[in-house]
């Protein structure tokens, strides 16, 4: 999560980075913090970001697909190019090291 916050949020070290993969990112510890930086723009545009995550990643306290989406929906609304954004909800998708292992290629691959 790190590293999501410093691409996404333009903190010290945005020169550095300029890719972010995100497997299962929690979100729900600062949803609104999260989105609401977001909506306001306080984004870099020219990031690259590729994000996956399961359908079966939810429960009653938090749900990873929906806030996954929700985030990549207000980047493409705030004009992150499309073309740097890709969000893989997988259907047989769980919160497992096995599952990150398996969409870790595909990563690799969209960043580079």
């Amino acid at each position: 999560m790190i590293q999501f916050y410093t691409e996404i949020l333009q903190l010290p070290g945005e020169d550095i980075f300029g890719k972010a993969a995100l497997f299962s990112a929690a979100l729900h510890f600062n949803r609104d913090s999260v989105f609401k930086k977001a909506q306001r723009g306080e984004i870099l545009s020219n990031v690259k970001i590729y994000g996956v995550v399961g359908e079966l990643e939810f429960s009653d306290i938090v749900n990873f697909p929906e806030d996954n989406e929700t985030l990549f929906n207000i980047l493409t609304k705030q004009r992150v190019s499309t073309e740097n954004l890709s969000l893989k909800i997988d259907p047989d998708g769980a919160h497992r090291i096995a599952y990150w292992e398996r969409e870790f290629k595909g990563a690799i691959e969209f960043l580079f």
